[in-house]
């Protein structure tokens, strides 16, 4: 029998994910798809209110959910609002991760048994580093968390004093650990002259898709999808997204567009609309909410284009390989396609006026090549079972 190797992941989100959107997403399917090759024990530092426990996800997959003491879940709401910020669930770690022992105490009993130790993100490397000495370490990113933190947090003096330690502590930890792993050639290029990371210490692992899961709608079987819906004069466009700032940013965007696009009709997935629920919108933009998978891959089934306008944040824009696996043709800025080295995946509009211009002389039947282009890109390159066999070779 092969040897699987066993590895234990510190990580402040869970592989069990009832919103299958962004980076709770990304890491259930990359985990997952290791199991079928390692042995991981995946501790998961989770809010006060979570049932702590030990849990087998799938064969070869256990989450041991950590939930933050009392006290921590207090200083942490103390420290969101000194920060001014939306949220403070995984910054209280720099700072008080002593709060919660049994981290340290989860950590203990399950790193003398490893061979390889990940810290998703950085936000638990004193911890790891405390107990990890003489192991193989790696660090897995999915931003840049400092230019991200920049991003969402007022320019504030406070504010400014966490980012500070984000710096220190996200140089540290590339610093110390045997490998980092970003997940685009613009994150990398960053570690690289931010922190002074040596190139051979980085390599990229992007965000990927099931591609068995997510199956390629050809736009002559969308179009019959549509008919068979009655949706066959309807030009439909989507955003899906998490209620994080750059989403909301974008979302903004599009409600401008809408009513440039008349003949259009646009629709907001996921948590992001719940930012949107009280403001007036456009006549032809409506809010779908958090929806089942069924009902997500229904409506990429008939959905005409997504709108990808993004301009702010770090890191990989997952729904991109998303809409790409299915066979939505995706409008998107430069910034919004970072991690897509092909650029006839995808329509590339840089401004509001390229995009209503776009949508308003769309016809779907002008895609099938891309889509298909798209798709079979999607499967070589970002395939979640091929990404993780990729990043077992590259650790062991």
């Amino acid at each position: 029998m092969q040897y699987r190797p066993k590895i234990t992941v510190a990580s402040t989100i869970s592989v069990q994910n009832t919103i299958k959107l962004g980076g709770g997403i990304a890491v259930e399917q990359l985990y997952k798809a290791l199991a079928k090759y390692c042995d991981l024990e995946f501790i998961y530092v989770a809010e006060a209110k979570r049932k702590g426990g030990r849990n087998e996800i799938v064969p070869g997959l256990i989450e041991i959910v950590v939930p933050k003491t009392r006290k921590h879940a207090e200083q942490e709401k103390q420290l969101k609002d000194k920060l001014g910020a939306a949220t403070a669930y995984d910054l209280s770690l720099l700072t008080m991760s002593e709060l919660t022992p049994d981290i340290s105490v989860q950590l203990k009993k399950s790193i003398p048994r490893c061979d390889y130790i990940v810290t998703h993100r950085f936000y638990l490397h004193n911890e790891v580093m405390k107990l990890g000495m003489g192991k193989r370490i790696i660090h897995q990113s999915q931003n840049v968390e400092y230019i991200y933190k920049k991003s969402l947090l007022p320019d504030t003096p406070e504010a400014n004093d966490m980012l500070n330690q984000v710096f220190e502590q996200e140089a540290l930890c590339c610093a110390e650990c045997d490998l980092t792993f970003p997940c685009t050639l613009e994150d990398l290029q960053l570690y690289h002259d931010l922190y002074n990371t040596p190139l051979n210490k980085l390599s990229v692992l992007p965000c990927g898709v099931n591609c068995k899961e997510n199956r390629f709608v050809s736009i002559e079987k969308r179009k019959k999808i549509k008919q068979q819906l009655g949706l066959e004069n309807e030009k439909i466009g989507i955003f899906i997204g998490g209620g994080h700032l750059p989403n909301i940013r974008a979302c903004e965007e599009i409600l401008e567009i809408a009513p440039q696009c008349p003949d259009g009709k646009f629709f907001l997935i996921g948590p992001v609309c719940e930012k949107f629920s009280k403001k007036r919108l456009p006549k032809n933009l409506g809010l779908l909410g958090t929806v089942s998978e069924e009902t997500r891959k229904l409506v990429f089934s008939v959905a005409d284009f997504a709108l990808n306008p993004m301009r702010t944040g770090s890191g990989f824009n997952i729904k991109m390989s998303d809409y790409m696996a299915m066979g939505v043709p995706v409008i998107s800025t430069s910034f919004g396609a970072r991690g897509i080295p092909d650029d006839k995946t995808y329509i590339l509009s840089e401004s509001i006026e390229s995009t209503v211009d776009i949508i308003n002389k769309f016809d779907l039947t002008d895609y099938d090549d891309m889509t298909r282009r798209a798709r079979e890109m999607t499967q070589d390159l970002f395939d979640w079972d091929k990404l993780a066999r990729d990043f077992l070779k590259k650790i062991v």
